[in-house]
């Protein structure tokens, strides 16, 4: 996908970039649903 859209970083590695928790929080605050995946991953990243 990086590749394909001439993207500095793809998208995982966008994420790991601003960090699991973060994203978890700005979907979160958007009233957005957060993938359990990413719930996961946050939660490890953060404690």
């Amino acid at each position: 996908m990086r590749l394909g859209l001439g993207w500095t970083w793809g998208p995982f590695e966008l994420i790991k970039r601003v960090g699991p928790a973060w994203l978890a929080a700005a979907l979160r605050a958007d009233g957005r649903p957060v993938p359990e995946m990413l719930e996961s991953v946050g939660a490890e990243a953060v404690g």
